[in-house]
């Protein structure tokens, strides 16, 4: 007899399970020898505060309009691992499973009405069992399986703030399946073990223009790129047959990406946009200040044939009323499908941030100070920069000549118009700040000194080497984000030119500032960076994604500036990446941020990204497991220097 499905809850709910009626710890389970919920329907209550709804599906599995149908003959055994409870019905050979399995937190209320409330909010995510009685389909019922609760949990809005430390726990045939939720654990475990406490990374805005995360099209959507196909399949929006074999490991192939990303989550779009779920419906209403401009923005631009916006016709570039309204109705379904990436991608990173949390780990976040010339914030607020009233650029951004870079590096972004964010209380800038601050944990702005004073070059320049300097915001910026948002949670980018205004400036925010390790012996940098200069408030690196790592340095530097790194941190240059590690350990930097390359020990094979340059950059990524004997290693240093937060 085939023993039917069993349950799926989250074992780290025990802080919702105050909501129940009578709430039950580990080794007890309530009473369910009679049908505690609407017309026979069994409620099953304890530590995970999840309703458990049990279907009886003769022969077929079907639904019946909004009605339960009642499950009779259950039996509750003794709990299982972790407080999981094995349910068993009875059923014939020839029966499809007799359970459907749904979970959620407990709401406040308890009863028949609140079943069906839940239940009708939740059906359309009917697990067919007909694909997961069979043993040859173990594989995928384990894919749902990693991806069920967030998405029965995280998608529906149901507060489950520490889910993931949970596992999923299911009855198939005669086979136990006991899965822990591991589709974020690789890194974030790893982190744990070696005890670290952040996890920094660079922008996850689209990329636009030379594959760079700091020219996105928007300054609050996030890279579809990112997106697992995996678990677009685990929720039942992508069929096994339409996922797209791996790419080859290796660097980042973002033509391949261009190609065949937007072909895929087409069909996982319209998928959802055939039943729009009521977290999908929520989404869009909590980000309406952009997301419908941006979905706008992608829509015209994929039919202008991905020209940018300065190529866009005139009445669409300055977005004149009839214009606008006529691409709406025109490309209202296209509009639809950028919205429902948005949604995949943010599901997804919440379900990311949420794991990692529960390990402790907490995400650095980066946003650029600029956005793209080729945005939807350009295109949607051009009276925020510098344009011509037709939204041409009349001046844009970058740095002046220095040691690194003889013409200076010309990044091409508009420039604000600063009096008019002034005069709107830096609302725009509230509200990206307020978006990144939801999304991760800690906030670093790159290129913070553009808040005290800009390098401005005129539009059409070839290089940055006729540029001047304007005067910004100052202390009003700093001012309106304190009293908007307060005053922690930010990384100040203070690196290059820093004039005595600027540290002025950075000294009044309270924000901690960056200091670079390899720049303390970098004979071309002006600055002291040496370790002993270092004040508390502050984030150390040996180098960042705009460094060359620190075997690269060693292999590249000069002789002199090699040999004087290693007088001062008494070592040898096989050494050399090892003692600028432990220096910024050592030092007394608030936090200490070490680039994975790094600890790998990698050469200049690992670059990220050489300013000023295009067509290498962006592209590489880890291509092998990290050794445990790593984890091993960083968390015995971070022991050494004092850096394990007391709570470990």
């Amino acid at each position: 007899r085939v023993l039917q499905m069993a349950v799926l809850v989250a074992d780290a709910a025990a802080g919702v399970s105050r909501q129940l009626d009578a709430p039950l710890g580990r080794e007890g389970v309530h009473s369910l020898d009679e049908p505690d919920g609407a017309d026979g329907h069994h409620v099953l209550r304890g530590d995970a505060a999840a309703l458990v709804f049990l279907r009886k599906v003769h022969h077929q599995p079907q639904i019946v309009g909004d009605e339960l149908i009642p499950g009779g003959g259950v039996a509750v055994g003794h709990p299982g691992q972790k407080g999981f409870f094995l349910l068993r019905g009875q059923g014939r050979r020839q029966t499809w499973p007799a359970v459907q399995i749904m979970c959620a937190a407990c709401p406040a209320q308890s009863g028949p009405e609140a079943l069906q409330k839940i239940y009708k909010s939740l059906k359309h995510r009917y697990i067919p069992p007909t694909v997961l009685s069979f043993p040859q389909k173990r594989r995928r019922f384990r894919q749902m399986c990693r991806t069920a609760a967030v998405d029965f949990l995280q998608q529906r809005q149901c507060l489950m703030a520490d889910f993931v430390s949970g596992i999923c726990c299911v009855f198939v045939g005669a086979v136990l399946l006991i899965h822990q939720p591991v589709f974020f654990a690789v890194g974030f475990d790893f982190l744990a073990a070696a005890k670290q406490t952040y996890w920094q990374i660079l922008p996850i805005g689209p990329t636009g223009y030379g594959d760079s995360p700091y020219q996105s099209f928007s300054a609050f959507a996030g890279n579809p790129y990112f997106i697992d196909f995996r678990l677009l399949a685990a929720d039942g929006l992508l069929t096994e047959a339409e996922l797209p074999a791996p790419q080859p490991v290796g660097p980042v192939d973002y033509g391949a990406l261009y190609q065949q990303r937007p072909v895929v989550l087409h069909k996982a779009a319209d998928r959802l946009l055939a039943s729009p779920t009521p977290a999908y419906e929520a989404f869009c209403e909590a980000q309406s200040g952009w997301l419908e401009d941006y979905a706008l923005f992608m829509a015209v631009k994929a039919e202008q044939g991905q020209a940018g916006l300065s190529d866009w016709p005139d009445d669409l570039r300055t977005r004149e009323p009839a214009a606008l309204a006529a691409a709406k109705e025109r490309l209202a379904a296209e509009v639809d499908y950028y919205k429902a990436v948005q949604f995949f991608f943010y599901t997804q990173w919440n379900a990311l941030k949420t794991y990692a949390n529960s390990h402790g780990i907490q995400l650095v976040g980066d946003i650029p100070i600029y956005v793209s010339p080729d945005s939807s914030d350009l295109w949607t607020h051009p009276e925020l920069f510098q344009t011509d009233g037709a939204v041409h650029l009349t001046s844009v951004a970058g740095c002046p000549p220095d040691a690194f870079a003889a013409d200076g590096q010309l990044w091409g972004n508009p420039l604000y118009d600063w009096p008019r964010h002034e005069a709107e209380d830096f609302r725009w800038w509230k509200q990206r700040i307020k978006h990144a601050t939801s999304i991760y944990d800690v906030v670093r702005i790159d290129h913070f000194r553009g808040f005290e004073s800009y390098y401005s070059i005129p539009a059409g320049n070839k290089t940055a080497a006729g540029g001047h300097w304007e005067k910004g915001p100052d202390r009003a910026f700093i001012d309106a984000i304190h009293k908007a948002l307060g005053e922690g949670g930010i990384i100040a980018e203070d690196l290059g030119y820093l004039t005595p205004e600027v540290k002025a400036m950075l000294a009044a925010s309270g924000y901690p500032g960056m200091k670079i390790m390899q720049f303390a012996f970098d004979s071309r940098e002006p600055g002291n960076y040496l370790p002993y200069t270092y004040p508390r408030n502050s984030v150390v690196y040996t180098g960042t994604h705009d460094n060359v790592t620190t075997e690269g340095w060693r292999s590249n530097a000069s002789a002199e500036d090699v040999a004087y790194a290693c007088r001062y941190l008494r070592c040898t240059p096989e050494t050399l990446t090892e003692g600028m590690i432990c220096a910024c350990l050592a030092s007394v930097s608030d936090t200490a941020i070490i680039p994975l390359a790094d600890w790998l020990h990698l050469g200049s094979e690992a670059r990220i990204n050489t300013p000023s340059t295009q067509g290498a950059n962006w592209r590489w990524r880890l291509t092998q497991p990290l050794p445990a004997a790593l984890a091993g290693h960083i968390a015995a240093l971070t022991t050494l220097y004092e850096r394990v937060p007391e709570k470990r």
